[in-house]
């Protein structure tokens, strides 16, 4: 069984070994390298397609209605908050996502930011860059080591980050929809938790916003927030002015409307941005992509995995 028509409705990282085994899945393969500016280019983009695989475009009840024959739609990535799935349902259209494909990449990013934030690294390499002097004094860093590090989602990339906090000698605690089989302290509510951390990690992909205005006040002073869940997770403008008053400090990889904020760029000594680069090693896009192939195989099959409506 094969699809009729594949749309890739906006930019993904297919290797070309991967595009030729999408080519076998379909009679046409339709491939879009940039993000559509309007909604009629998004509708007009899929038009009779039967099959989609879509990034970062939002789909929501106008777009998903105005396709006739769409049966699939597959997600290139593992949050899908800014799709309508529930309209998708009614429509009888699969939606499925890609998870745990990026867990060690993720993981392995957060302390790479981490260390660079506490250690001011950055700082130090720029300096000694532009001036050639050997000097330490501006440079004093901190340990990670005897630090609390809360965990906001313990799934395959919480579970992970928590094993490498542990290795460096910090204090696990989280807080997540379900009690693990796990040695570090659980918080049924969110709220306990915030006031013992001194960093506290996003790794949710629910789209809801965990840290309000409200939360982030009650974290202790010089804490730090990391997100590399989705946008929305943080309440965006309280921690702009909760870092420019000097109390917390932040490490962002996913932006509110995928903008990265002036306010955000002026702050030098505490925070560290990226630009949604948590997932991008070459190991991870490897995956990623053949995962997204093997569900539209499933799917084809009349076995579909990781079915998220």
């Amino acid at each position: 069984m094969k699809f009729k028509k594949i749309v890739i409705l906006d930019k993904v990282d297919f290797f070309n070994d991967q595009k030729e085994q999408l080519k076998k899945l379909s009679d046409e393969l339709i491939i879009y390298d940039d993000t559509s500016k309007t909604k009629e280019e998004i509708i007009k983009r899929v038009e009779d397609a039967d099959c989609v695989i879509t990034s970062w475009t939002d789909l929501d009840r106008d777009d998903i209605s105005a396709w006739p024959n769409v049966k699939y739609i597959g997600v290139y990535a593992t949050g899908y908050s800014w799709i309508d799935v529930k309209v998708a349902k009614e429509k009888q259209i699969t939606v499925t996502n890609v998870p745990a494909y990026a867990t060690e990449s993720v993981a392995e990013m957060v302390f790479c930011q981490l260390l660079t934030l506490v250690r001011k690294s950055r700082q130090a390499d720029n300096f000694i860059r532009e001036t050639g002097k050997f000097e330490r004094d501006k440079f004093q860093g901190e340990e990670l080591n005897g630090k609390t590090f809360g965990i906001i989602g313990l799934g395959h990339i919480g579970l992970r980050v928590a094993e490498i906090a542990n290795a460096f000698g910090m204090n696990v605690i989280y807080y997540s929809r379900t009690k693990k089989d796990v040695s570090y302290q659980f918080f049924e509510n969110l709220d306990d938790m915030i006031s013992k951390c001194d960093v506290i990690s996003i790794h949710s992909s629910s789209g809801d916003e965990f840290l309000t205005t409200e939360r982030l006040t009650k974290l202790p002073n010089n804490s730090i927030v990391i997100n590399f869940g989705v946008a929305g997770s943080v309440n965006e403008d309280s921690l702009i002015k909760e870092i420019q008053s000097g109390r917390l400090r932040a490490i962002i990889d996913h932006f509110a409307n995928h903008k990265i904020r002036k306010e955000l760029r002026e702050f030098n000594d505490n925070t560290v941005l990226s630009p949604e680069i948590g997932y991008y090693t070459k190991q991870s896009l490897v995956r990623l992509s053949q995962i997204t192939i093997d569900n539209i195989k499933k799917f084809l099959e009349g076995n579909p995995q990781n079915v998220v409506n």
